[in-house]
């Protein structure tokens, strides 16, 4: 029975194996017989026999390549040579694809088999577009090259990972990568996600809140103690949003840690810490930072009742916590609270503010075309007034994608006092929570994204992408 090559045979490595079987030969240890069977000369020899017979280096590496299937030693030779230029050709792909990625400003990179190809897609402007096809085999030698990069054995494929990888670009500034890799039917698919440290040094005035909700975010940061939530779906922004707010805040001054599951990008002057899933998961994990006196914490995710009620317990102490929940709207988060135990005295007293959010693609000013919209279309927006209406629709252009260029946030931020404390108070349910946000001048989601496409810079068909999550 033949071996197996390694997935990255190394040519000098079995130069280096022949050598110490030629070696052990020499000594006399019966360990070398069996491989040298390889040679028709000793197929039926003795080990005695066989150690005590003249064996050059050429023989043992002719029985090496015997026994790792090869015909001859020039063969295995050829073999390795050919795979290492291959790998070379890999690893100039992997480092292609990324930084086309970077160029374009898209957040991940998926190399998706399938029965018979391997499928590349670029998230830009958070719309999947396909970048290229490759024969299915060159699939595996992506997923080898992208795991060697983030430091996991790529002969483990049946199961899931996920690694980070730093990688320099044209512009030899250095981006991280988060990997996760997924065992499918048609091989192992792999993702690449962009932590950029660029990220986390978005000013909060470019996020895209209106005036009103720029006031109410800064007033909240400056005010100690309390809860502030940041909502939305998958891929809203919150990780964004999250940053930009720990860096209105004074870590110079204030004991500032942060609980993520991974930690995404780097912040200076702050405690970091990834989730001990062996520990106790987020719960677990948040009772060992409390037990370290911070003045704030920052949790990616909330969602765990247990969790949510270790926060809001530490909040009601005077600490600030920052955190998120995947609820679409201020009134699904606040119902959300309620549902997992939180009273609704501790929820009024508590939630400083809810912010909740989602990503807009923004449209190309360079060749975004203007129309008068119909009746229907005026009705979807919700304008009364047809006669001062010019609405705005993508093109698409060699400046673009499809006709967007970038993305912006649209949001909604609802302070919990007055009309929206009273309806937590009174256990209303969602739709009332909902009234008595609009009721309180606080623009839902859709009423600011509709203002977004008045003016020009969305189009109605993004309005209904977003608002329908």
């Amino acid at each position: 029975m033949t071996r197996s090559l390694p997935s990255r045979p190394n040519l000098n490595h079995l130069k280096n194996e022949a050598k110490a079987l030629l070696k052990t030969h020499a000594h006399g240890d019966v360990d070398c017989c069996g491989l040298l069977r390889h040679l028709h000369r000793f197929a039926d020899e003795p080990d005695a026999a066989i150690l005590a017979a003249d064996v050059s280096l050429s023989d043992v590496q002719f029985a090496l390549a015997m026994d790792y299937g090869f015909v001859s030693w020039r063969a295995l030779k050829e073999h390795v040579e050919a795979t290492d230029q291959q790998l070379v050709e890999i690893s100039s792909y992997v480092d292609k694809t990324l930084t086309q990625a970077l160029e374009t400003g898209s957040s991940d990179v998926h190399f998706e088999p399938s029965e018979t190809s391997l499928r590349i897609r670029f998230r830009t402007d958070g719309v999947l577009r396909d970048i290229d096809s490759l024969p299915k085999e060159q699939g595996t030698l992506i997923s080898e090259r992208l795991k060697q990069l983030a430091g996991i054995d790529e002969r483990e494929t049946g199961e899931a990972h996920q690694g980070h990888f730093n990688f320099r670009s044209d512009s030899q500034r250095k981006i991280g990568f988060h990997l996760a890799t997924l065992a499918t039917t048609n091989g192992e698919k792999t993702t690449c996600r962009v932590f950029d440290t660029a990220v986390s040094e978005v000013p909060l005035d470019k996020l895209g809140y209106t005036t009103d909700q720029l006031a109410l975010v800064r007033d909240a940061l400056a005010k100690p103690g309390g809860l502030i939530l940041f909502t939305g779906p998958a891929a809203s922004g919150k990780t964004v949003s999250l940053y930009t707010a720990l860096s209105q805040l004074d870590n110079e001054k204030l004991s500032i840690t942060t609980l993520e599951d991974p930690v995404e990008l780097p912040l200076a002057n702050v405690s970091q810490c990834r989730v001990n899933h062996s520990g106790g998961g987020f719960a677990g994990s948040l009772g060992s930072i409390l037990s370290t006196n911070p003045d704030v914490i920052m949790i990616s995710d909330l969602s765990d009742p247990e969790t949510c009620r270790t926060a809001f317990a530490a909040a009601e102490r005077g600490l600030t916590i920052l955190g998120t929940l995947p609820t679409s709207s201020a009134a699904e988060t606040l119902l959300f609270l309620r549902t997992v135990g939180i009273p609704a005295p501790s929820i009024i007293r508590t939630v400083k503010l809810v912010v909740t959010q989602r990503l807009a693609r923004r449209l190309c000013t360079k060749c975004k075309t203007s129309f008068k919209p119909d009746s229907a279309m005026l009705d979807v927006a919700g304008v009364t007034d047809a006669g001062t209406v010019q609405l705005y629709g993508p093109k698409g252009c060699s400046e673009c994608h499809d006709g967007y260029l970038d993305r912006f946030g649209v949001f909604e931020v609802v302070a919990v006092k007055g009309a929206v404390a009273d309806a937590v108070a009174n256990q209303l349910e969602q739709a009332a929570i909902d009234a008595a946000c609009r009721q309180a001048c606080y623009p839902g989601i859709r009423d600011v994204a509709l203002q977004r496409l008045q003016a020009g810079e969305t189009s109605l068909e993004e309005v209904q992408r977003i608002t329908a999550l």
